[in-house]
């Protein structure tokens, strides 16, 4: 009897712990969205068959895309990519003799401000662009719905363009 109160504490420990986690999770800011959608959109070089991935999710990867191209990259997100932009990094140069910086001397620098922000503007572009051209391969009506939503919305031109191609794939438009 003694055993079975102890496996059901440890089982209580353990769901306790799971819940935790995903409320941590939930408190990061970062939606609920299938894995397969995320390696999608933070792919480097995208050779493993990533888009393929999720557009044969079919409809089911609709929401996901959804969030990423109406709202880019969760906040949580952002500020990590934020974070590595700004690190300091060696300003040491080769052909002088190890020498960094401006002032000749060795040492650390962080990126220009406007450096960043451009940056960080590419990231959110590339997940909207992901998203759109995914929306675009997969096709139907709540694909093309979604992208017609994101067209209303003040997005940069590069990613507008890449809502239109998707739209094009669905031989579409949103009148």
């Amino acid at each position: 009897m003694k055993e079975l109160g102890v496996r059901a504490a440890w089982r209580f420990a353990q769901l306790a712990a799971l819940v935790g986690l995903l409320a941590a999770a939930q408190c990061q800011g970062e939606p609920s969205i299938d894995p397969r959608i995320w390696r999608m959109v933070r792919c480097i070089e995208c050779r493993d068959g990533e888009q393929a991935a999720v557009v044969a999710m079919h409809e089911s990867a609709i929401p996901g895309l959804r969030y990423f191209l109406i709202n880019g990259p969760p906040d949580s997100t952002l500020a990590r990519q934020d974070s590595a932009l700004r690190a300091p990094y060696h300003a040491g140069g080769g052909g002088r003799g190890g020498r960094g910086g401006r002032s000749g001397t060795p040492g650390f620098i962080s990126p220009p401000s406007q450096v960043v922000q451009r940056r960080l503007d590419d990231f959110a572009a590339m997940y909207r662009m992901r998203s759109s051209l995914a929306l675009g391969l997969i096709g139907g009506d709540s694909a093309r719905r979604t992208l017609c939503l994101a067209r209303t919305k003040q997005f940069r031109d590069d990613v507008r363009r890449v809502i239109d191609s998707a739209l094009v794939l669905l031989q579409g438009n949103c009148q």
